[in-house]
């Protein structure tokens, strides 16, 4: 296709203005986002009471806001451990009580 020098200098705007918009390929959370982050973000919770020595299983636990404790992606390093303490119903799960 034949192109005049116009059209060659909206060509090359148009490719320069695609990359910016295009973005990073890294996405990554803004400083000014990790506050509300942490309040969207789930940990993982207990779902009843459990009792020192209980082995933990997945049924005792679910996820809830906020994300203040463990990410539910680690939930595998959560189940099968034991309950160093009494962990009451809708507590969110901390290691310093497992073992």
């Amino acid at each position: 296709h034949a192109m005049d020098p116009d059209d060659v200098i909206k060509f090359k705007w148009n490719v320069h203005f695609l990359s910016k918009i295009n973005g990073m390929k890294n996405k990554q959370p803004l400083i000014c986002e990790s506050s509300s982050r942490r309040h969207t973000r789930r940990s993982i919770v207990a779902v009843r009471d459990i009792k020192q020595g209980d082995v933990i299983t997945d049924a005792d636990l679910t996820f809830k806001r906020p994300g203040t404790g463990i990410y539910p992606s680690k939930i595998d390093e959560v189940i099968g451990k034991t309950a160093k303490i009494d962990i009451s119903e809708d507590t969110l799960i901390d290691f310093d009580m497992l073992q």
